[in-house]
């Protein structure tokens, strides 16, 4: 058992030996690149905008259109009341709903110009295509809005309840009248 004990120490001595000499014998060695790239500054730049932002202009357009749609159908739809209260709730809801509708307007307006702002950005058509058929979305409802939605129907129906309400306080005032000669007509 000395023996191999013996051997093991003189391989283990004659492994760092072959080791330590044959560093000497190579020496350093230097690793160079064989490639002849030269270094040119790279420019990186980020998004004008994202397709997320381009989603949430469509969507958000969407939105106002149907929204202004809604308003404007139920607006043409509202039947004048009988009494006077009744046509004044109503003259007032039909003012609201078309100030709503300017409003709504406006608003499309906005998301459109900020769409064509990001189209008229872009120098690469091809890269930033999500950008344009947004725009188009865009610009489609924006035109389907004006011409389905007219201004001076809406300012007919307000003359429309206007007329009505003079009607019924034209009414009432007789009525009172009446009421008052039958009264002194009894005594």
């Amino acid at each position: 058992m000395r023996r191999i004990f013996q051997q093991n120490i003189i391989f283990l001595c004659l492994c760092c030996l072959f080791f330590y000499f044959g560093n000497l014998l190579v020496g350093e060695t230097e690793a160079k690149f064989s490639s002849q790239v030269n270094e040119e500054p790279f420019e990186i730049s980020a998004a004008i905008v994202f397709p997320s932002t381009i989603k949430q202009l469509e969507d958000s357009a969407e939105e106002i259109a149907k929204s202004m749609k809604e308003t404007y159908q139920t607006t043409l739809s509202a039947v004048p009341g009988e009494t006077l209260d009744e046509l004044q709730v109503q003259l007032s809801q039909i003012t609201a709903s078309g100030q709503e509708l300017y409003i709504q307007l406006d608003n499309l307006h906005r998301v459109y110009q900020e769409m064509s702002a990001y189209k008229n950005k872009i120098q690469d058509k091809d890269q930033f295509e999500y950008v344009h058929k947004g725009f188009q979305t865009v610009e489609d409802l924006r035109n389907e809005v004006q011409a389905s939605i007219d201004f001076s129907k809406l300012e007919a129906i307000r003359t429309i309840f206007l007329l009505k309400i003079e009607e019924v306080e034209i009414k009432n005032k007789q009525v009172i009248e009446n009421g008052e000669e039958t009264l002194e007509g009894s005594e």
